[in-house]
């Protein structure tokens, strides 16, 4: 294991014990499984998403779903526990005319706010943004997989960027 994946690793399962819930997890998967969704997407994850995917494979943290690799797909009869990051984004497109083939699912709010990474941009450092999806709006949140963690941990200022104005772009 990397330096940077035992850092992402340690950060994600502090923030996550911190929380009035107990965290669960898949489990890690492989660079294989990685690939191979992100050969069926057509998208590269940033790094600190791979390192969550690669730690940990899905998760039940912070009051959130997760998406990541577990090995039951959405499909599946039985309802999975963990939903599957390539089952969701692909459902996404199918279901929303127009939506971007370069934004891959990460979790929702139970309600009308959708989180992605924008995998169209991609920083220096190999990460990407995370983009929420809220009433008819895409807003930056987050400029990686882990500060979006973090913001997770903190309603008021996530709710405040929500509501902002001037950081929406329109949905058309």
């Amino acid at each position: 294991m990397s330096n940077f994946d035992r850092e992402v690793a340690s950060e994600i399962l502090g923030l996550a014990q911190g929380y009035k819930e107990s965290p669960m997890f898949f489990g890690p998967v492989s660079e294989e499984r990685i690939e191979a969704a992100e050969r069926e997407l057509g998208v590269k994850f940033p790094r600190s998403y791979r390192s969550f995917l690669r730690n940990f494979g899905a998760a039940k943290m912070l009051g959130y779903d997760f998406d990541g690799l577990p090995d039951t797909r959405n499909s599946d009869e039985a309802m999975p526990l963990y939903l599957h990051l390539v089952d969701n984004t692909i459902d996404y497109r199918l279901a929303w005319r127009d939506w971007p083939e370069h934004f891959v699912s990460v979790t929702d709010d139970g309600g009308e706010c959708t989180y992605w990474i924008d995998t169209s941009i991609v920083s220096e450092d190999d990460e990407s943004p995370i983009i929420a999806c809220f009433a008819g709006r895409r807003i930056p949140v987050a400029v990686d997989f882990i500060e979006f963690v973090r913001l997770l941990t903190q309603e008021s200022k996530l709710y405040e960027i929500l509501s902002a104005d001037d950081r929406e772009t329109n949905i058309s």
